[in-house]
């Protein structure tokens, strides 16, 4: 049961105004639930609808042990929640040295910032959610709850928030924008798409948002000559989103992005989509009106997708033999500094829980890739699909290392060239060499419900200025 303090106790009402600015008015009341009224606007402005937050009620803690820990292990602090639970860090000896009591929702990720800040992002794409930033003291920096963060966030270099959003599309406007009227019966009558934004903060419970890139403007479709989105080709076309590709096999949730990287030199993002089995990349230095177009930015592609892998079916560019993605997570670019810098590591879950897809693979694996850049893009041989053909660096493919986790879960590199890896369904955490070995495992051995699951885990070195900022030392 969460208590109200005096201080972190919010009710905004929300008016959107012409500057896309969320300026809501705060009175405190004695429930702590956030029931903000938003009022749509004709622009392409965010205006989710915001149910309140549900009563949550304590449960146990799940008990939990370190099951392997070698001396390859690198020695830092784990840092990871369990889907609606606090955030911890661990040892490696699974000693908790510091916990985040932070409100409990959803909280899907979450980051230690350079100054100790705890940076969460709560919700999935149908529940209220929110952007949280908590000093070590336990202060909120920033406080902003609307209906439409989700699976992500990330603090860019010039201090706003990105973070992913969903918009619904109802059957009228999905046959206006192509989408084959065979999938849009029973529950399929409507669906979500997702979208990018970045909002800047103008209070401690108040932001802006500054920039924003929405796949509704880049749809493409070869079925219907009438509509302005047509195309007599999907397969030239991969910049464009296909509307039509897993319409029927995946309703409501076609998309379904869920992890975020930045690429600070490149100002560019990497979206990963869990239903189309795709890493994009899209072009950050656009401004938003050139986010809808295919012109502009860096690249001079505008919003048009810049690079995608994982499946060529979803621009009609490969088989199934050509598939390299099966409903992927935590797509990223490896940060600078660490063994693999620039190239992308993703966690490739292998299988989904909808029964309607049939495209899938019975285990899970974390694969490494080089990009074919080129400078602000990516190469891609004529009438080929983009590549690589093959990966870098791979683990899961042996029988002997063979694991499955159908949803969530991610991967993280480590400065010794280690792995973390995120078995979020087994509930487990797992390092590995860059040879295979396993060097340190970590798992919850009493389940006390579903959401004791992991979404995500990183590791962080003991000298982090994170780290030390929580008052904790090497």
């Amino acid at each position: 049961t969460i208590t109200p303090t005096p201080t972190n106790t919010l009710t905004p009402t929300i008016t959107p105004t012409p500057t896309n600015t969320l300026t809501p008015t705060i009175t405190p009341t004695p429930t702590n639930t956030l029931t903000p009224t938003i009022t749509p606007t004709p622009t392409n402005t965010l205006t989710p609808t915001i149910t309140p937050t549900p009563t949550i009620t304590p449960t146990p803690t799940p008990t939990a042990q370190v099951r392997v820990n070698k001396p390859g292990a690198y020695d830092g602090y784990t840092f990871f929640a369990w889907a609606d639970g606090p955030f911890h860090l661990i040892d490696n000896d699974g000693k908790v040295v510091h916990t985040w009591n932070q409100r409990r929702v959803w909280s899907q990720t979450g980051h230690i910032l350079p100054n100790g800040n705890l940076l969460m992002a709560g919700g999935n794409s149908y529940r209220t959610a929110r952007i949280d930033e908590i000093k070590p003291n336990g202060e909120y920096y920033f406080n902003l709850a609307f209906a439409n963060s989700h699976h992500d966030i990330l603090k860019l270099p010039n201090g706003n928030y990105l973070t992913l959003g969903t918009s619904r599309v109802e059957k009228d406007e999905a046959l206006e924008l192509g989408a084959d009227p065979e999938c849009l019966s029973g529950a399929g009558t409507y669906f979500y798409l997702d979208y990018v934004y970045e909002i800047r903060r103008t209070g401690a419970n108040t932001g802006e948002v500054v920039w924003e890139w929405h796949m509704k403007d880049h749809l493409i479709q070869d079925l219907s000559s009438k509509r302005a989105n047509y195309v007599s080709d999907v397969s030239e076309h991969p910049e464009g989103i296909d509307i039509n590709y897993n319409l029927c096999d995946v309703p409501i949730t076609m998309t379904h992005a869920n992890a975020l990287s930045y690429n600070a030199s490149l100002d560019q993002i990497m979206i990963t989509l869990r239903h189309f089995s795709e890493i994009w990349i899209i072009d950050h230095s656009t401004t938003t009106a050139q986010a809808r177009e295919n012109t502009g930015g860096n690249s001079g592609k505008g919003g048009g997708l810049l690079y995608r892998w994982g499946n060529p079916r979803a621009y009609k560019k490969g088989t199934t033999s050509d598939q390299k993605l099966f409903f992927p997570h935590h797509g990223h670019w490896i940060p600078s500094g660490l063994p693999g810098a620039g190239n992308v590591l993703i966690f490739n879950n292998g299988y989904d829980r909808f029964p309607g897809n049939r495209f899938r693979r019975e285990f899970s694996t974390v694969d490494e890739i080089a990009l074919p850049s080129s400078g602000y893009n990516y190469t891609r041989a004529e009438n080929s699909a983009y590549g690589p053909s093959t990966t870098v660096w791979n683990y899961g493919y042996k029988p002997s290392d063979r694991f499955s986790a159908r949803y969530v879960s991610g991967a993280h590199r480590l400065p010794n060239g280690n792995t973390l890896l995120a078995d979020g369904p087994n509930k487990r955490l797992v390092e590995v060499t860059s040879s295979g070995e396993k060097v340190w495992e970590y798992i919850i051995t009493s389940s006390v419900r579903f959401t004791d699951i992991i979404y995500r885990a990183i590791k962080y070195p003991k000298n982090y200025s994170g780290i030390k900022a929580l008052g904790l030392s090497p």
